[in-house]
């Protein structure tokens, strides 16, 4: 517990009490602090987290497999347990080394360098977006559910090329790759339709009442569930039932009220007219996306897999819209009061459901 009370006490060191940072000690700070993550999770002991024992004992199999990989039998990758880009890093790491320890590294330098992107490129208030990465739950996720970790670093690559660089075709690109190591990253491809989608009532009420359409309906969809192997889920520890989902529902609404009160007390002045325009539709939308897939989620919990793709949107909206209040005091009352709702969620559900992230004892090396 001694390195996420360091942690969390330099972040918010930096975070509340740096008032103007240049440019390049940002960066190098993100830099840090990454790192950091990075250190501990790559060189975690193999029994924190659930699967790590098990990805373990699969990377030598994996490893030593001479099964052929055919990547245009979409349909194989569907039905198969592990996805064929998840095999195929593992016998590329098998290759040069049949240590797993460097398989741990990889996954966790891989997920965490695309982080430091993801937030470099997106982000205004990088310390809040570190912050809210970990205490969401997505550290969580590189230590247990790696294939969904690196799932997740191509979805932000697709954040990356939808937001920054306004391509479609990459972000379907990276999408694809995220496919290639979790199915469920598929999903995220809606996105191209909510991405020209301006964030009103009317909108959101639309969102909603899919989703409720869809949960009304989910017996329809427990076959496909079946068939892509995906039903082994329902039992595994790494779940946090109808509460989490509940706290998780509560957090995403807390994060568009902060947004809604700095769109009325704020001045898109203070952001770039990228940063404004990103903020003011795209992320809120992609936030009550997830909030659906929630909703939906009450018939089957591990479809908040999914749900974490589009709150990522989070990490990057809630920054944001901060630095658009101009009042001082405001900010300052708003910022502080979200690093104290996501500290206590987080040390909470390590201390009383340390089960949701399984990474309670932590052991290094």
């Amino acid at each position: 517990m001694k390195v996420y009370a360091m942690f969390f006490l330099i972040t918010i060191i930096f975070g509340l009490s740096w008032h103007y940072k240049t440019k390049l000690i940002d960066n190098i700070m993100l830099f840090l602090l990454v790192g950091y993550l990075f250190i501990i999770t790559g060189w975690r002991n193999y029994a924190v987290g659930t699967d790590t024992i098990n990805y373990v004992s699969f990377f030598n199999y994996f490893g030593s497999s001479v099964n052929d990989i055919n990547f245009f039998d979409l349909v194989g990758m569907v039905h198969a347990r592990f996805e064929y880009g998840y095999i195929l890093l593992n016998k590329i790491v098998f290759y040069f080394t049949n240590n797993p320890r460097w398989l741990l590294i990889i996954f966790a330098f891989i997920s965490y360098y695309v982080l430091f992107l993801f937030i470099k490129k997106l982000s205004i208030d990088s310390y809040l977006s570190v912050t809210m990465f970990v205490c969401l739950g997505y550290m969580a996720m590189t230590m247990n559910t790696m294939r969904q970790g690196i799932a997740m670093a191509f979805v932000m690559l697709a954040y990356i090329s939808l937001l920054k660089y306004h391509s479609s075709l990459l972000c379907i690109v990276f999408v694809f790759c995220a496919f290639l190591f979790h199915k469920t990253a598929l999903f995220f491809l809606v996105v191209l339709i909510f991405k020209n989608w301006q964030y009103t009532k009317i909108n959101v009420v639309r969102i909603m009442i899919i989703s409720l359409v869809i949960a009304a309906i989910y017996g329809k969809f427990e076959n496909v569930i079946n068939q892509i192997n995906y039903t082994d889920y329902a039992n595994s520890n790494i779940t946090s039932g109808y509460l989490g989902i509940i706290l998780n529902i509560m957090l995403l609404i807390y994060f568009l009220v902060v947004g809604y009160i700095a769109n009325k007390h704020g001045s898109s002045s203070l952001l770039t007219k990228y940063y404004s325009q990103i903020n003011q539709n795209i992320l809120p939308i992609l936030i009550i996306t997830s909030i659906g897939v929630y909703v939906i989620s009450f018939n089957f919990s591990q479809l908040t897999r999914i749900a974490s793709y589009f709150e990522l949107a989070a990490i990057i909206y809630v920054p944001n819209s901060l630095k658009e209040i101009k009042d001082n005091k405001l900010y300052t009352f708003l910022k502080l009061l979200t690093y104290i709702i996501l500290l206590i969620y987080f040390f909470v559900i390590l201390l009383l459901r340390p089960h949701w992230t399984n990474i309670t004892p932590y052991i290094f090396g």
